[in-house]
């Protein structure tokens, strides 16, 4: 399923989508005083170790009383937080990029606040809201970086080490603290959770200590609930019974239920083979998967390919995981219906700044139930580079896949691979003008080999080698006379880091 050249919707749009369908926060609001406080039983921290934290001031309606939240930025545009939170509020001001709740950093007004149609004030069910910023925040990695959020369902075991962080009281009624705190809990089973809050739906998660003492507090609502050692958000601090109480959990949004919930593009089920090449078998790119991908609720399935990163991570494109929901990968074998091993996902994730629109980021990182079995001859590691790299022009380069062998051509359900060359950029922009640092271009003047339809995600490898230097992403057209395709640049390392960060590199 290579992407051809056609309108999209953008993925930012399908993020708000997305981010309108969560829930969470810590019910009483605090009032902006002097007395905000902090995470209970945490200890200081800066806002370089948390950079997609935010501090929230709200105004209320028709007064002047301000209020304060957590919030997490989840696009250049808009800050995720809690819905009750937004109760009441005309707008509210962000603070980005600081430490300390009221200086640093650079802040930036509400141009819309946004609750979840479907939140309920009493239950808490659905307590999530969106906050549209005027200008566009400035992302530089250190200070101020994006959240990692689930694309669709997911499990995250009971007992998993989770990162919460914020400015709220460090003790029910406690004191205040102007610098951000942060304190580690662990996920607690709903079975469990439900002891304490008997009204527990599918958007919420419990997370806390038994013995107590650690939690989020007034002041932290709206906050990122995150994997530990990682940006990858997976609730919103909600509410709770008291702050940081024996055997009383937190309650979060859980962001793994609500990403089923967001509308997302369909693509068309074409696949065939590669385009001038020939028929070869796993054993030649025992690297190479295959990806059946299965639409957010519906029944229909479609397909890509991928490579092998690690034992529990596949590569592939980010435009083939838009509008899924879940996806079996399967490994060791020639053929796209039978052979070899199948494994569920259980993670999707796809690069934060992808566009759907111009195709920069085109990656993501499908994340596996069980670990892969590599034995070296029909499953193996696709080596990535690890550092910056080039590939000079003219280089050898093999692509491999079950997509279409023209465009709107037949299928084949067997495994086909063909060789091409390293194009330069200034050959590529003068078919693909936006061309950006995470795209390479590979292709043959006179055409007649290329990848198309179906070959989505794939990899694309120095020739003789498992040396992946790309992801199969787009282009005008299969196969065309002076149009090369266009692959997602391993070699970059905004990717690398990314992958880095993902661990899967």
């Amino acid at each position: 399923m290579k992407a051809e050249m056609k309108p999209f919707t953008l993925i930012v749009a399908a993020f708000y989508a997305f981010v309108l369908s969560c829930v969470s926060s810590k019910h009483i609001l605090r009032e902006v005083q002097t007395n905000d406080g902090k995470i209970v039983g945490g200890t200081e921290t800066t806002i370089q170790n948390y950079p997609y934290q935010v501090y929230l001031t709200l105004k209320q309606n028709g007064t002047n009383k301000y209020y304060e939240c957590g919030g997490s930025i989840a696009t250049q545009n808009c800050i995720l937080t809690a819905a009750h939170c937004l109760t009441g509020m005309e707008s509210a001001t962000v603070r980005v990029g600081s430490t300390y709740r009221s200086s640093g950093g650079s802040t930036y007004s509400s141009r819309m606040l946004i609750q979840h149609p479907k939140y309920n004030a009493t239950t808490s069910d659905y307590d999530v809201g969106v906050i549209r910023v005027f200008r566009r925040i400035t992302i530089d990695g250190v200070n101020s970086s994006l959240v990692y959020t689930p694309n669709y369902s997911c499990v995250v075991p009971a007992g998993t080490n989770l990162t919460i962080t914020g400015w709220g009281d460090t003790t029910e009624g406690g004191t205040d603290s102007e610098t951000l705190r942060v304190t580690t809990i662990n996920v607690v089973s709903d079975e469990e959770c439900k002891k304490t809050y008997s009204n527990l739906t599918p958007r919420m998660t419990c997370a806390g200590v038994p013995e107590g003492g650690r939690d989020t507090c007034q002041g932290d609502s709206g906050g990122p609930l995150v994997i530990t050692g990682t940006r990858f958000q997976l609730g919103i601090v909600s509410y709770g019974n008291g702050c940081a109480r024996p055997n009383t959990p937190g309650v979060y949004t859980n962001v793994c239920a609500i990403g089923r919930y967001s509308p997302r593009r369909v693509y068309k089920n074409n696949d065939g083979k590669i385009v001038g090449g020939s028929e070869t078998t796993i054993q030649n790119y025992p690297y190479q998967v295959y990806l059946v991908l299965k639409q957010a609720g519906l029944e229909d399935y479609y397909e890509c390919g991928g490579s092998i990163a690690t034992q529990r991570c596949v590569l592939t494109a980010a435009h083939c995981i838009t509008g899924k929901e879940s996806v079996t990968v399967r490994v060791g074998s020639t053929y796209t219906t039978s052979g070899g091993t199948t494994y569920n996902s259980r993670m999707l994730f796809m690069h934060p700044f992808y566009n759907s629109t111009t195709f920069d980021y085109d990656i993501a990182v499908i994340r596996l139930l069980r670990r892969i079995t590599i034995d070296g001859t029909n499953s193996s590691l696709a080596e990535l580079p690890k550092s910056n790299c080039t590939v000079p022009v003219g280089t050898n380069l093999t692509i491999t896949g079950w997509g279409d062998t023209s465009e709107n051509g037949q299928d084949s359900p067997v495994l086909r691979a063909v060789t091409i060359n390293a194009v330069s950029d200034e050959e590529c922009k003068k078919k693909y003008t936006y061309l950006t640092p995470r795209m390479t271009c590979a292709g043959v003047p006179e055409g007649g080999k290329d990848t198309c339809q179906g070959d989505s995600g794939g990899p694309l490898a120095k020739t003789g080698t498992k040396s992946q230097v790309g992801i199969v992403s787009h282009g005008y057209g299969c196969a065309r006379p002076n149009t090369p395709g266009v692959y997602t640049n391993l070699c970059n390392p905004d990717i690398q880091n990314w992958l880095r960060l993902m661990r899967c590199l």
